[in-house]
């Protein structure tokens, strides 16, 4: 059983990207949690453990995300940061939603 700390959720919406208007408006849903590292301190050979922790921490979180996008998930990313001297671990699950069917890029028609 994973020791969970805390659980983060936050969502954007980015309307533009260095200086240059966004086709479409692009939605982001970061889904963060804070766990205890069991394996701290120690050379181990199988992480197996971390990977299933962080598989139910993403079927825990992703319900969560998925209602702050406004729609379903048009593209997902993952990943793991491990805290000071390795007591914390950090992962991170981020989710976009786009209107349209490709995220801030403009169909061929739209560009003409």
């Amino acid at each position: 059983m994973v020791e969970i700390r805390k659980l983060i959720t936050a969502r954007e919406t980015v309307f533009s990207e260095l200086g240059v208007e966004a086709a479409r408006p692009i939605t982001r849903a970061v889904g963060m949690a804070v766990i205890r590292n069991p394996f701290a301190g120690q050379f181990v050979e199988d992480l197996r453990p971390l990977f299933e922790a962080g598989a139910m921490l993403g079927e825990r979180l992703m319900p969560e995300l998925v209602k702050l996008l406004d729609g379903p998930a048009v593209s997902y990313g993952k990943g793991a940061i491990v805290g000071v001297a390795g007591k914390w671990s950090t992962a991170v699950r981020a989710f976009t939603r786009c209107s349209g069917n490709q995220c801030g890029r403009r169909s061929a028609a739209e560009r003409r």
